[in-house]
Parts: structure tokens; sequence; C-alpha cells
């Protein structure tokens, strides 16, 4: 049973590393021109996308104070040249929006809360929709933002016509009453979207990383693997890990 359910990781294995990511893109045969980082943290992701993949130009993206410092120190070299770090957070609308903090400050596990314009805590938000730039080239968006995803898409609409490749984290189960799952709806937005996926973590938990591509780089067969994921991971996220208990608990159940 462990080297079976092994293999279907294997099979659903998701693009967790800018290493794996971009493993992917060069399989596909994806020509990436630029990267839009929402959520960089400590900016060593944005690093070793310039540095061992050799991106021109990322768009970073990072709230917190904390990890934007770090970033900055990170990312000195190429600050304004190779990398524009931006202290917004993407929304859906602009904007001031609270922050929780899941972790210490500054360790790159925070949560954007929607919009609350007395918040004294309050950073601002933006749409990237929003943003004069020049999208020239096929690009990747490369979420990493606790939770809302889905208003960081619905914000960044037109964008989404410019982008080739989109690595995502998503919510599978509700962690509390702020935190609630959301992987149907990125799903649903991308398809709308004309986006497929195409690779997708099943490893029990409360999050994973998923990895959609515009349906236009992929084939007819490809297109109905894709399919095929999309249906299996639902079945397993929506019905069999609930049914087998608490997340912490699915590895072991699983396994035995």
């Amino acid at each position: 049973m462990p080297n079976f359910t092994s293999s279907i990781y294997r099979y659903f294995e998701s693009p967790h590393s800018v290493k794996d990511l971009f493993a992917l893109i060069d399989q596909l045969k994806i020509e990436i021109s630029w990267v839009i980082e929402a959520g960089c943290h400590n900016g060593s992701d944005t690093l070793e996308m310039i540095e061992m993949y050799g991106m021109e130009k990322i768009y970073a993206f990072e709230p917190d104070p904390s990890a934007r410092f770090e970033a900055e120190m990170v990312l000195a070299e190429y600050l304004g040249s190779r990398v524009e770090l931006s202290p917004f957070a993407l929304m859906d609308k602009s904007g001031l929006v609270g922050i929780d903090y899941l972790g210490a400050p500054g360790s790159g596990s925070s949560q954007i809360r929607h919009h609350r314009s007395d918040d004294a805590s309050g950073i601002k938000a933006i749409k990237l929709d929003e943003i004069q730039v020049t999208w020239d080239g096929g690009g990747c968006f490369w979420l990493d933002v606790e939770g809302v995803a889905v208003e960081v898409l619905i914000g960044s609409l037109n964008t989404l016509k410019k982008i080739s490749v989109i690595k995502c984290e998503v919510e599978f189960h509700d962690m509390s009453q702020t935190r609630k799952s959301n992987y149907r709806k990125v799903f649903s937005l991308l398809s709308d979207n004309d986006f497929a996926i195409w690779k997708c973590d099943i490893n029990p938990g409360y999050f994973g990383d998923i990895l959609f591509v515009r349906k236009k780089h992929l084939s007819k067969i490809q297109l109905v693997k894709s399919r095929i994921i999309l249906n299996l991971v639902v079945l397993i996220r929506s019905y069999i890990y609930p049914w087998l208990g608490k997340p912490q608990d699915f590895e072991q159940k699983i396994t035995q």
C-alpha cells in the first residue's frame, strides 16, 4: 500500500519549488519572459528564478514589512533592474486590508484579511489589472498568498490574458472562520479564463500547490488528462480525505 500511495503522489506531484516549476515549464516547451510573484516573502525564490533560470524581469509583491525588508537585502543587486519589489498586497479591489501573522512577523507566514478601511494595521491593496505595465511575451504567475488566491485572481482577470502558467497555493480544508477552503473557486475561475489544471498536490494537509497551464499550450490528449486530474482531485479532496478524518490523520491511515 505505501508504494502504491507513493506512486499516486508522484503522478500528481506539484511544483513546490522553483526548480519543480521550471522543469515542468521546460517539459511543456513554454516560453516565459517574466514572472509576477504574489507573496515573495524573503526573496529566496525570486533570487533563484533570476540566478538559476535567467528570468530577466520579476514583479514581486510582499506586503509584510519584515519579510519585505529581508527580500530587499537578498535582492539588492537586482532591485530596479530585474526585480520590481512592491509593498502592496494584490487583491480584488484597491483599499486598505489588515494582515494577520500566522507565524512570527517576517516568517513568510501571514494572511491578508478582507478590506477594512479602519484597520490600524492596514496595508495598501491594489488590483494587478491597475498596474501600468506592458506585458510583452508570455508570463508566469506565482501565487503564495495564504488564503486569498481567489481575490488576487479576480483583480487580475485582464492580466491573465498575458499569462501562460500559474502556480497557485490553495486551501483544501477549512482552517478557521477566516480560512475557508477555496480550491473549487480557483478551479472554476481559471477554467473560465482558459486555463487547465496540469499538476496538483494531493498530499494530505490543508494546503496544496497547483500548476495551471493555458489550454493553447496543451494537446487534446493533455487536455483530457487535465480533466481526469481535475475530477480525481475533487473526488479525493472532497470525499475520500474528509471520510478518512482530519488532515493530520490522513497519511497514517492511507499508508497502513
